[in-house]
């Protein structure tokens, strides 16, 4: 069986992070991730709440999931490092939910959906998979990431060398860094590398680090043998800050 873990903060303490929608917003949206999962099949649903929720809320979500469990005693989860606060998220929950009995646990963002363009070769062997993704990266791409201040002086390879990202200059223009990694909106990790996933969470809160880096830094040797990389995945949702509609591609 797998387990599917949605990752959710329905009310943002941050004001850096609030964005544009409502908190009843955000719920409507999560809702619809968990309507979504149909496309999975032979799964367990875990609902990982990082944030306050009333009683009602609480109630419907209990009443949809098989697995609801609130870490919003989590500090790190409102700090302005948005990668280390969903790292501390998982941390926690699989500290708390015993995976030990599922095949593969698969993490999905909340607000966002599986379409019907989800690609199923995601669980179609015992490999964990991954979209990979190849990122621009500049100076304003990390002064997005909260890693630093607007104002501080930093050289973008070395900064980015000292967290372990994978750098490399883009094929069509030298002076223009690509990073490849891991979408985080939805992944698989088989259970042969549960121990790999908590070191992976442990090492995005250790290094301050963007979570994509991350799992691309700690999973990527494993491919093609243990990891499949996908081309594409089918999954969308709103963006949080703009609004705007994602459509993970590769």
């Amino acid at each position: 069986m797998n387990l599917v873990i949605i990752t959710s903060v329905i009310n943002i303490t941050n004001k850096l992070s609030a964005g544009v929608f409502s908190g009843a917003e955000r719920f409507a949206q999560t809702l619809e991730t968990v309507k979504s999962l149909h496309r999975i099949k032979n799964k367990a649903v875990a609902w990982v709440e990082g944030g306050q929720l009333t009683q009602e809320q609480e109630d419907i979500i209990k009443g949809i999931v098989d697995i609801y469990v609130n870490v919003s005693h989590i500090d790190l989860i409102s700090g302005n490092n948005k990668s280390v606060g969903e790292a501390a998220q998982l941390l926690e929950a699989l500290s708390i939910i015993d995976i030990s009995n599922y095949e593969n646990v698969a993490k999905i963002s909340g607000r966002y959906v599986l379409t019907p363009n989800f690609n199923q070769d995601a669980f179609k062997d015992s490999r964990s998979a991954f979209l990979k993704i190849k990122g621009n990266i500049n100076e304003n791409s990390i002064l997005a990431s909260k890693l630093v201040n607007v104002g501080d002086s930093f050289d973008v390879p070395e900064f980015l060398a000292k967290r372990g990202v994978h750098v490399f200059a883009a094929p069509d223009d030298p002076n223009r860094l690509v990073r490849p990694n891991y979408h985080t909106y939805f992944y698989k990790v088989n259970n042969r590398e549960y121990n790999r996933l908590v070191e992976t969470l442990q090492y995005v809160i250790k290094e301050n680090a963007l979570i994509e880096d991350g799992f691309f830094r700690m999973f990527c040797g494993l491919a093609p043998f243990r990891v499949m990389e996908l081309s594409h995945i089918g999954v969308e949702g709103h963006n949080g800050i703009s609004g705007k509609i994602i459509r993970t591609k590769g």
